[in-house]
This record gives structure tokens, sequence and C-alpha cells, in this order.
């Protein structure tokens, strides 16, 4: 059984069990993979991500982050996550670099310095509303490179490291017990999306994000 396989699992048998939570709002199984759906909806029928288009997240630590890149894992599609301060220092020169067109920015942090050419979008968007159409290509391949990490220090073109699922979860995942897990510095950090978040969500543990702000949805 693959993540996706695992969530819908959970969304039907742990319904109502606590997926998600911070300051501002808790999130059941059930809608997690509700808002997964929903943002992959938003990312194809309406902002037209491609199967192997890379999009951009320019921000801290969030949960909305996370739904994006569980998104666009499923559509076939890259995230590349801005979140540490030199990276954003660049995004827009990041982004050009990597081809990137579509930039998710969390509304509460600074705006990047240069956006020329970029479609930048408030990272509430994302599930803020229903989409009205479906998405039209779900892959949902494990091995699919639904990341891409920026390495530091900068180059004029930057280094990158693409990582699928697979990497980031052994092939028999253990589930841990009770206990909430925390995102306390970079969501994406190695240290931290594999062996605490993505570990969680198998589990069907809850994953907190203490310092999340945005608007409450």
């Amino acid at each position: 059984m693959d993540l996706f396989a695992r969530l819908r699992y959970l969304a039907r048998t742990q319904t109502e069990a606590i997926a998600l939570e911070w300051p501002e709002r808790r999130v059941t199984s059930r809608r997690l993979w509700s808002r997964i759906e929903r943002a992959c909806a938003r990312l194809q029928a309406q902002w037209e991500i491609a199967p192997g288009e890379r999009i951009a997240y320019y921000g801290p630590a969030h949960p909305d982050a996370l739904l994006l890149y569980l998104a666009a894992a499923r559509c076939g599609a890259t995230l590349v996550p801005l979140e540490r301060p030199a990276l954003q220092e660049n995004a827009g020169q990041v982004a050009r670099a990597l081809g990137i067109r579509l930039m998710l920015c969390q509304e509460d942090h600074p705006a990047p310095a240069d956006a020329r050419g970029l479609l930048l979008k408030p990272l509430s968007e994302l599930i803020g509303q229903p989409c009205p159409r479906e998405p039209w290509s779900i892959i949902e391949d494990p091995a699919h490179p639904g990341l891409e990490i920026v390495e530091l220090p900068l180059e004029t073109v930057p280094r990158t490291r693409r990582i699928g699922l697979s990497d980031l979860m052994p092939p028999s995942p253990p589930l841990p017990q009770g206990g909430t897990a925390v995102v306390e510095t970079g969501l994406f950090e190695a240290a931290t999306l594999g062996p605490v978040v993505l570990a969680a969500l198998w589990a069907g543990a809850p994953l907190a994000f203490p310092r999340a702000a945005g608007r409450p949805r």
C-alpha cells in the first residue's frame, strides 16, 4: 500500500480522527483526503499544472504547504520548497532558473522581492473554495520525484536533489504508537519530512504545526 492508498484507507476507517492541527484549525482524516483531492483539482483543472511541471512554495512550514506537496506528487508535478531565508531572498532567480511559472506564497510572510514573470497565488487559494472541475491526470507513483530541494550555497544554475515518496518512506513504514508529531522547524527538512511528517500521516497520528499562521479555514 502506498501513502495515497493509506490516506484513503484512513479517511474511510478513521473518519473523525485528527490528522492535522494548528492554532486556527483541526482537520480530520476524512477532511485531509478531501483537501488533497481539492488541491489536485485546483492545480490541474484551474491552474493548468501539467505532469512533469515544477511549482514553488514560498513561506514557512504550514499544513497547506504539505497539502500542496502531496497534491503535486499525486498529479505528477514537482514542488520546489523555498523555506530557507537564502532561497527566499533569491526566489525569483531560482524560479526562473528552474522554469517555474507558478509560486504559492504564505500570506503572512513577506512577499518575494523579485517576482517578475511569475504567477503568484496565495497559499490559501489552494483549497479555499471548491474547484468546479476535476483533475485530468492522477498518477500516484511513489517513485515520481514530487519534491525538488535546492542546494545551498545557491549558484547561478541551482543544484537540486529530486526526491520521490519512495525515497522518503521505507517499503513497510513502522506504525508509531500514540502521541502527536510536531513540526517545529522547516517542513521540508530531511529530518522532518520523512521521519516525522510522513510517518505520522501513515500511522494516522495527529500532526501539529504550532507555529503555523495564515487565514483560518
